[in-house]
């Protein structure tokens, strides 16, 4: 009896291990060898780091990853050759030593460069991406709705840094019932004497400055401080394309909601591998930003305002 068991038994190990073999054996179904992208991003201390982690995040969840961690003296060359045996679908690449790596990789796959200010130079035409500067279009909405009054807009820009950006703000003023002033000006002191002027004119409460993203024709240490004392002194709405100028005594803005702007820089990338289009655009996945001092200031209507901020300045 226990001489027929244990043929039984050897039996069955026998069955089983051909099974295993045969299913070691058989392909992988096409599923498991799924695209997915590299990611290009800075190594760099809080609370930059935190804000790449999100947008990354972000990317995640739409298609898997690969991360490389870029240092300030990066490998290229190892990295191309890294690249080249991986075979991603598309690259990603964050931030300006994201976008500066990436312009020096030789590949087909599509790039996309994200939490940048600019659309990349020459080197990086034909590659898509997203600012960090917020959509004109989603400013001026925010504009209408605080301040209804406000019929002209002015902006101050080097067509350097923002020229792209401000032949998409014409259109939208145009369809926000809004005109929209800009004066052109390449460098710091043409700059000065255009807010000067402008601010030397009698109150208008009709009348509103946008402060863009522009080191050009802004700087923080002279004009900022100048726009915002004579603004509050003549009681005009600022509002601007940087938080940091909320927290100085501008009205309101938009910034970057990091995993949402992550989910959509991957959308792009998974587009560009079908699309041969490149698209570079503004951030349209924004949070909303209030000083409600100055919003009280100019006699806003704060309490309805407040409706749908993710951040208030002055701090509580």
């Amino acid at each position: 009896m226990k001489t027929k068991n244990a043929q039984v038994l050897k039996a069955v190990r026998h069955a089983l291990r051909w099974i295993l073999t045969a299913l070691l054996c058989v392909p992988l179904p096409a599923w498991t060898d799924e695209p997915w992208v590299a990611v290009l991003y800075p190594e760099t201390a809080e609370p930059y780091r935190t804000v790449f982690e999100q947008v990354m995040q972000g990317i995640e969840s739409r298609i898997a990853v690969r991360r490389y961690a870029l240092h300030e003296t990066a490998d290229i060359a190892g990295l191309q050759n890294t690249l080249d045996v991986a075979k991603p679908v598309a690259i990603i690449a964050l931030g300006q030593r994201g976008a500066k790596a990436s312009s020096a990789l030789r590949t087909r796959v599509p790039k996309v460069v994200g939490a940048v200010l600019l659309p990349p130079g020459e080197e990086g035409s034909g590659v898509s991406g997203i600012s960090l500067t917020p959509d004109p279009d989603l400013l001026f909405a925010r504009l209408r709705a605080l301040a209804p009054r406000v019929r002209r807009v002015i902006v101050v820009y080097s067509e350097a840094q923002n020229g792209w950006l401000i032949a998409q703000a014409k259109a939208a003023a145009e369809t926000r019932g809004l005109e929209l002033d800009a004066h052109r000006a390449e460098d710091l002191p043409a700059a000065a004497q255009v807010y000067r002027k402008v601010l030397a004119d009698r109150r208008d409460d009709r009348t509103a400055i946008w402060l863009p993203m522009d080191t050009l024709a802004l700087d923080e240490t002279t004009l900022v401080p100048m726009i915002l004392e004579r603004s509050w002194n003549r009681r005009m709405v600022i509002f601007s394309s940087s938080l940091a100028h909320v927290s100085k005594g501008a009205v309101f803005t938009l910034y970057p909601d990091n995993q949402k702007m992550g989910r959509r820089l991957a959308e792009l990338a998974l587009e560009a591998r079908h699309n041969g289009t490149p698209v570079f655009m503004p951030l349209r996945d924004t949070r909303f930003a209030l000083n409600v001092r100055s919003a009280s200031h100019l006699g806003l209507d704060v309490d309805a305002a407040q409706r749908g901020v993710d951040l208030v300045f002055p701090a509580r």
